[in-house]
């Protein structure tokens, strides 16, 4: 549906709706009329004028007689695009548009006579030029608009934007203008050299004319930001900063610091976004034309991890190695990496937020496998988690670690099966890791197709144990048939070669929860089931309001130990009534069974 312009103000432009120009017709149709005259002339021109409807449809019409002048006549009450045309002229749209997209809508009624005179021209004109910065800098991304005179609305009229070379280019009809120049960091300019409108030089652009129109910002200044730790006083090489806070572009250093050039003169904030070692801030400085305001920005540490990515062989740093960190005695996550190294091999991110936690092991791969997978270890990768380093930061800066000394990779692969029958399982996830049922991709050469087979590509050159996560009825099961990650058989992996690990399948035992409070009475709770000799999570459920919990099927033989959570305790709580896992009492799951177990929620 159209906006309609229902109040028509008459304006010093190509195109004129004369204000208060609406009269009352005696006929209940409705009419419009007005004029179409040279914009240079005002000579009378031998024009037609049609109106079109929101349809896009051309619903009437009419022509000028000698004097220019035209009446549509019978129009229905609705609103309309008007456009006039006449031989070698370009045609015109109200008000003062060159298509029907940009032109507005009028609103014909039909009690009233509207009045809409056009002044057409040949060709319209174009207003060029060049901006630069005071110093005669090339002035990129500034926006110029030619503003239709009498107006000295700085947001009004025709806009453009300077090119990386600093020249613009609008076009326009012919008339009168003022032109405007803005830049977030700076205030409005008016040509030539003025900030007041009322100064502003107003330019005529006759029909199918050029006007070339340069200036420059007003002088500026210059601020120097030096980055120092607030602690030690040492320098932070490496950052970016900006003026004035979220301006579109920053400047950054790797020599702690950084010079801001062309700032607006008077009081303004540099925003200081150090590397992720420190914490950003805002500083106030006060900025005087062609001089440098310089400031030294002390920052606090930030709780961070710096390292870097090598070949473990030649030792040249790598781009593109990626890290998830795992919290102990929880799964890898299946999102997004922390941090990817950069063209250098650095490494480097900030813990903070909820999702990250102070204390991890870390899992480095490449996303094309072109390097191994491992867990990053003291000395080197590895693939049994229990080897591997666990990073513990510190909230008062970063803590740097040795760089991680990536490996060729391998493959294991093998075939599934049903024990006892021997027939292919489908569907049949292997992950050289602990995953939580649902939580990592069901999909992928990982997973086995119709004939049971399966690939894990991309592992470093270690011994990786191997977790077969299988669709109801089978049991999750690890590398020798072991139920859990510590007893798994271990398959060594060569870099360039394919290892193979088969598995057989034992049908899962079923465990349902009910949750209690504290006081007995069913409710509403979070229960997690834990290994309980490797600690790695089996599964995550919820109860009803009743207390019931839905089932957890394909448990292997073991025992576990469960955690319930439930809303307004004090805590959660372990199974029986325990408040640690090393406490808990161990839930035995034996083979095929199902079984129910009642979580009450500690005093």
């Amino acid at each position: 549906m159209w906006t309609v312009k229902r109040v028509l103000a008459s304006v010093a432009a190509v195109v004129a709706v004369v204000a208060g120009g609406a009269t009352p017709a005696s006929a209940a149709a409705v009419s419009l009329t007005g004029t179409v005259v040279d914009t240079t002339t005002g000579a009378p021109l031998a024009a037609c004028v049609t109106l079109v409807g929101e349809s896009g449809a051309v619903i009437d019409g009419g022509c000028t007689d000698a004097d220019g002048r035209y009446s549509v006549l019978d129009v229905p009450q609705a609103p309309y695009k008007v456009k006039a045309t006449a031989p070698g002229y370009a045609d015109q749209w109200a008000h003062n548009k060159s298509s029907a997209e940009t032109a507005d809508a009028l609103f014909l009624w039909s009690y009233m006579t509207t009045t809409a005179n056009f002044r057409l021209y040949h060709a319209p004109g174009v207003i060029s030029g060049q901006i630069t910065t005071a110093s005669g800098a090339a002035f990129a991304g500034a926006q110029v608009r030619a503003v239709p005179d009498p107006s000295t609305a700085m947001y009004s009229g025709i806009p453009g934007f300077t090119d990386a070379n600093g020249n613009y280019s609008i076009t326009v009809p012919p008339g009168r203008y003022r032109l405007s120049f803005w830049h977030s960091a700076y205030e409005y300019r008016w040509a030539q050299g003025q900030t007041d409108a009322a100064l502003a030089t107003v330019y005529d652009v006759a029909d199918g004319g050029a006007v070339r129109v340069d200036d420059h910002f007003g002088p500026t200044g210059a601020v120097e930001v030096t980055m120092v730790d607030a602690t030690s006083g040492a320098p932070v090489l490496r950052g970016c900063a900006r003026v004035p806070p979220g301006a579109p572009s920053s400047v950054c250093t790797t020599t702690g610091v950084i010079r801001i050039e062309d700032v607006q003169p008077g009081q303004t904030t540099v925003e200081v976004r150090p590397d992720v070692t420190h914490q950003p801030k805002y500083v106030g400085v006060t900025v005087v034309a062609e001089e440098t305001t310089a400031v030294t920005v002390p920052l606090q540490g930030a709780r961070s991890v710096v390292t870097s990515a090598v070949d473990a062989k030649t030792g040249a740093p790598l781009a593109g190695v990626c890290v998830r960190a795992a919290v102990p005695g929880s799964p890898v996550s299946q999102g997004n990496p922390v941090a990817c190294s950069e063209a250098d091999g650095r490494l480097a991110w900030r813990i903070e937020g909820p999702f990250l936690a102070p204390t991890f092991d870390l899992l480095a791969s490449t996303a094309d496998n072109s390097y191994g997978t491992q867990w990053v270890g003291e000395t080197g990768g590895t693939g049994d988690r229990r080897r591997a380093r666990t990073v513990v930061t510190s909230a008062d800066g970063a803590v740097v670690l040795p760089p991680i000394r990536m490996d060729r990779p391998g493959t294991i692969a093998g075939k599934v099966t049903a024990k006892g029958t021997g027939t292919p399982v489908a569907g049949v996830c292997a992950h050289p890791y602990a995953t939580v049922r649902g939580s990592a991709p069901d999909s992928g050469a990982n997973c086995t197709d119709a004939q049971g087979r399966y690939e894990i590509r991309g592992l470093g050159p270690y011994q990786w144990p191997v977790e077969f996560a299988a669709p109801a009825p089978y049991a999750l099961q690890w590398s020798g048939g072991a139920s859990n990650r510590i007893d798994a058989d271990h398959v060594k992996v060569r870099a360039g070669r394919t290892a193979t690990e088969n598995a057989r399948l034992l049908p899962g035992a079923t465990l349902a929860g009910q949750v209690n409070a504290a006081t007995g009475t069913p409710t509403y709770g979070s229960v997690t089931v834990y290994n309980a000799r490797s600690g790695d999570v089996l599964a995550t459920v919820t109860s009803d309001f009743n207390g019931q919990t839905s089932a957890i099927a394909g448990l292997a033989p073991q025992q576990v130990k469960i955690r319930v959570a439930i809303p307004g305790a004090p805590g959660p709580c372990w199974y029986d009534r325990q408040s640690t896992f090393e406490t808990a009492t161990r839930f035995p799951i034996p083979p095929g069974s199902t079984q129910t177990v009642t979580l009450t929620a500690c005093a």
